[in-house]
């Protein structure tokens, strides 16, 4: 029961079933990504589910000595890596006082970020990531401020 190429390109694809997915390799190599097993094999459709179980099988057979798993697994650390940045930055936005967030928003984005020490990213995607969060959270206050 080997992984064909359809079942690789459904894998590495850019939509949420499939980072899920990836979440779940990573977990499987012992990264620290979520576990969603439960939600692939409920979610899924019949197609999906079996690329998942081939690619069970396939971990099972092979533990962790394939390489190609082991890139799409910290592919999927990074992704994970790079939501919590996110979610972080936006939580750090809702936990503000609105009137100061207006006042110190913009200047925040980037003065608050911890993936900065100095004028330099340690991380310049989880930099990214975290400015994108709190401008999401940002751009709402400030809309319904309006």
């Amino acid at each position: 029961m080997a992984l064909t190429v359809n079942d690789f390109r459904l894998i590495e694809s850019d939509y949420g079933y499939a980072k899920k997915v990836r979440y779940t390799l990573g977990h499987l190599f012992g990264l620290r990504t979520p576990s969603c097993l439960p939600e692939l094999l409920l979610q899924g459709s019949p197609d999906e589910v079996d690329v998942v179980m081939r690619l069970l099988q396939a971990f099972a057979e092979t533990k962790t000595q394939n390489h190609r798993l082991r890139e799409i697994a910290e592919k999927g650390l990074r992704e994970f890596e790079l939501e919590q940045a996110f979610e972080e930055g936006r939580q750090y936005a809702i936990k503000q006082p609105m009137q100061m967030l207006k006042d110190h928003g913009l200047n925040w984005r980037y003065s608050k970020n911890p993936y900065q020490t100095g004028k330099v990213a340690t991380d310049q995607e989880k930099f990214e990531a975290w400015s994108n969060g709190f401008k999401a959270h940002f751009d709402v206050a400030c809309c319904e401020a309006w």
